[in-house]
């Protein structure tokens, strides 16, 4: 998962796919590209996940406790594991 506020494609003819876009349209998109599928054009981007969701995929369970101990010291530190356990089990 990414997350950007622009992206710059200036050569070639890039396939995009699986893709969601903010506050734009396939107009937007400035060079030649090719739809792969996947992709969806909206309004705005919704909610940020929901808090002990580390790894983006919608729930809070294992796979976030394990992304936390993966990345402590460096991208996560103790409030992050408890965060996790504080939610663990929750859908986003």
């Amino acid at each position: 998962v990414s997350e950007s506020d622009y992206c710059i494609l200036s050569t070639g003819e890039p396939l995009i796919s699986n893709t969601l876009f903010c506050g734009n349209t396939p107009n937007n998109i400035e060079v030649s590209w090719i739809d792969g599928g996947g992709n969806s054009f909206e309004d705005s981007c919704g909610d940020e996940p929901c808090d002990g969701d580390l790894t983006g995929d919608g729930f809070v369970d294992v796979n976030d406790i394990l992304e936390a101990v993966s990345g402590f010291g460096t991208d996560y530190n103790v409030n992050d594991i408890l965060m996790v356990l504080e939610n663990y089990g929750t859908a986003c």
